[in-house]
């Protein structure tokens, strides 16, 4: 019977699931997302809380009050009063301006319907997958409230990503054995907060950048007393205890730019995001019952939400006049995650059919273009290829990843001060088409009707749209 209990306790409590996060499944922002989330080396908005904390210390490209002027919007120079567009023009009206709205507040959505697929008809865990997710972005310019040495640039960002029902975070028990799509089959279930700081050390060349990733570890309790062997309803005097607290991950990056660089602008940049999990362990668990006072004690361990390692590096280049374009952005970033660290707990381990999940570190490609149409308006494209970190299932689990093909496309444009609006609204759209080519699962144990081989796949389809404001 203890054993039996003990089993029972085992299968309800343990958790061990690998997860990518929702800005590496999909990316962050409406611009990032459209162009492929090759955002390393470029990124100075609300985004580089994610995509490279360095970006913080750059100072967003302005266009010059000429290039403005000459637009049919004014968008830019609308903004400015009259002292401002004074003080920046200078008393020739010769001087571009170098910087205006450098705070920053984003929001952005984000919907995902995947369409995917296992051939077992018992894989009912791939059904009514499609989720929203709300982004909140915050910039804040330093020399605000300091006086920088040298003129040089300093800015805190946080951004935070959360499931569109508000909630912060979904626990579920995840066995080995049931057939998840590990990015998508979990929806959007933890809340994703990054914060930090940007700092420009050479002055409109080199950015560095630290900050962290901010989750959820704890430990807990179950104690149950009073038990009796019964199979008639009861209720026994029952405490159960959580103590959550913050767990958290190191993000670090480095950002470089140097313009006249041949006809246009070289960018580069590296960053690195720390591996996240929730552990919660132990999770101890008695239980007194009256026939015999049996004292039965248990250890679990719950661990989920885990995210590898992942280290990018970043080249760009930005072209002017080129073509129809005013300019033309090209980006490649190449990934590094690192997924062989992951393991199951500790209880599961304890389990006979506990089995190595042996995942694969995996190289990821990132390839984005962004062409300025206008001053008003860019263009983006995107594509990613992300092979698959699972190897062939060919045991009891079924932890299903596939080699997928990205391709996206977006519009970034600004809407002018007017009406109630003292300054421009800057929107980014987006959508993002992920092709997962078919794999198959030969079992080896083909006795097992529960178990058996399998081919998986499918498309998803996103949206994103964000709007941002300079102030």
């Amino acid at each position: 019977m203890e054993k039996t209990i003990i089993s029972i306790a085992i299968a309800i409590f343990t958790l061990s699931t690998a997860y990518a996060n929702i800005a590496d499944t999909y990316g962050l922002g409406g611009r990032g997302s459209a162009m492929g989330s090759a955002m390393t080396a470029i990124v100075d908005d609300w985004s580089s809380a994610y995509y490279n904390m360095a970006g913080l210390g750059r100072r967003p490209k302005m266009e010059t009050l000429d290039e403005v002027k000459s637009a049919s919007t004014q968008l830019l120079y609308k903004t400015l009063s009259k002292v401002q567009q004074k003080k920046i023009l200078g008393e020739k009206g010769e001087e571009p301006a170098s910087k205006i709205n450098n705070n920053e507040l984003a929001l952005g959505y984000l919907y995902s319907v995947p369409m995917v697929d296992v051939s077992y008809d018992g894989a009912t865990e791939v059904d009514g997958l499609s989720a929203g997710a709300l982004m909140l972005g915050l910039v804040i310019d330093m020399e605000t409230f300091v006086r920088m040495p040298y003129g040089l640039n300093m800015r805190l960002g946080a951004c935070a990503i959360l499931e569109d029902d508000f909630g912060l975070g979904k626990v579920t028990d995840d066995d080995p054995q049931a057939h998840y799509f590990l990015r998508y089959g979990r929806k959007i279930q933890r809340f994703l907060l990054n914060m930090g700081i940007g700092v420009e050390v050479w002055k409109d060349h080199l950015y560095i950048g630290v900050g962290s990733t901010t989750g959820v570890a704890s430990e807990g309790a179950v104690m149950i007393e009073h038990v009796q062997m019964t199979e008639d309803t009861q209720s026994p005097p029952a405490r159960t205890k959580m103590n959550l607290r913050p767990g958290q991950a190191p993000l670090a990056g480095i950002s470089f730019k140097w313009e006249n660089l041949g006809p246009g602008i070289f960018n580069a940049g590296i960053t690195y995001r720390g591996q996240l999990v929730l552990v919660i362990d132990p999770f101890d668990t008695e239980a007194i019952t009256e026939l015999g006072n049996i004292d039965m004690k248990m250890s679990l361990a719950i661990q989920d939400y885990f995210t590898p390692n992942e280290y990018v590096a970043g080249l760009a280049y930005t072209y002017p006049n080129l073509w129809i374009f005013k300019s033309v952005t090209c980006a490649l970033d190449v990934e590094y995650q690192q997924w062989s660290r992951f393991d199951l707990s500790r209880t599961r381990k304890l389990q006979a059919d506990y089995e190595n999940p042996n995942f694969h570190d995996i190289i990821v490609y990132h390839l984005g273009f962004e062409e300025t149409v206008f001053p008003w308006l860019k263009v983006r494209e995107g594509y990613v290829y992300r092979p698959a970190f699972t190897p062939d299932q060919t045991g009891t689990s079924n932890f299903l990843d596939n080699d997928t093909h990205i391709i996206s496309l977006g519009l970034g444009f600004i809407i002018p001060d007017v009406i109630i609006l003292k300054v421009p609204v800057e929107v980014d759209v987006a959508y993002q088409f992920q092709y997962l080519a078919e794999r198959e699962s030969v079992k080896i144990d083909q006795s097992n009707p529960y178990n058996p081989s399998y081919t998986y796949g499918g498309q998803v389809h996103t949206v994103f749209f964000s709007i941002r404001w300079r102030y």
